[in-house]
């Protein structure tokens, strides 16, 4: 016979932590847009009604995708002010301004055409070598 989970009046469901999700995630976007700021752990429980553990356990497992569209609505405030720093000339506010408008991106890289051949670097330093052995060729400091 199995023995029954003690703890299983206890144990939210998926419905109950898909509900609360939602529910901090209303109430975080919605003091966001009164207070410009994020909402700390205890203001969110306030308006809630959950507890502050509650809180971080979903905070905790939010990832940066859930809580772009929070922010999204600051873009047009943002891009105006870095738009009148690159005007000015600062430097990291024209890349940041480069790298978001107008998709720049900074990279490294080697290009190069055919192969690279080590085997004929090698054989045409060993005779190099082997012409200095013999002292058919003087060592220039050019």
């Amino acid at each position: 016979m199995p023995r029954a989970n003690k703890n299983k009046q206890n144990t939210p469901t998926r419905q109950d932590w898909e509900n609360n999700h939602w529910l901090i995630y209303d109430a975080y976007l919605q003091e966001f847009k009164q207070t410009q700021k994020p909402p700390t752990q205890t203001r969110l429980a306030e308006l809630t009604g959950l507890n502050r553990q509650t809180i971080a356990n979903h905070l905790r497992d939010t990832t940066l995708p859930d809580l772009i569209p929070s922010v999204k609505m600051r873009t047009m405030r943002v891009l105006h002010g870095l738009a009148k720093r690159a005007e000015q000339g600062f430097a990291s506010e024209v890349k940041l301004w480069m790298q978001i408008v107008e998709g720049w991106r900074e990279t490294m890289g080697i290009e190069h055409s055919g192969e690279i051949g080590i085997t004929e670097a090698r054989q045409k330093l060993q005779e190099r070598l082997n012409q200095i052995k013999k002292g058919k060729d003087k060592v220039s400091n050019n």
